[in-house]
């Protein structure tokens, strides 16, 4: 996490002497890259015990959320029943 608010901090060009504040953790890239790190992070793990394959299908079932970051257990549920009857 530190390194992103770094790379954006210096991207941004912003007062050498501003410090880090609870807004930089919401900025847009600070979670697109945070985001993407994670993701990463997970298809690392998976790939000790999956395949390429399996991880795609892993990813596919965030489709039929619709694009939520947050979603209840019966919305999960609903998606995975559209997901597995295809």
């Amino acid at each position: 996490m530190l390194s992103i608010l770094q790379e954006n901090f210096k991207e941004q060009k912003q007062d050498p002497n501003r410090v880090f504040c609870k807004a930089d953790f919401f900025h847009v890239e600070f979670v697109r890259k945070y985001s993407e790190y994670l993701l990463g992070e997970i298809k690392d793990q998976l790939s000790f015990y999956y395949t390429s394959n399996d991880y795609e299908l892993f990813l596919k079932i965030f489709e039929y959320l619709k694009g939520k970051s947050k979603f209840s257990y019966d919305e999960y549920i609903g998606a995975y029943h559209n997901f597995v009857s295809l």
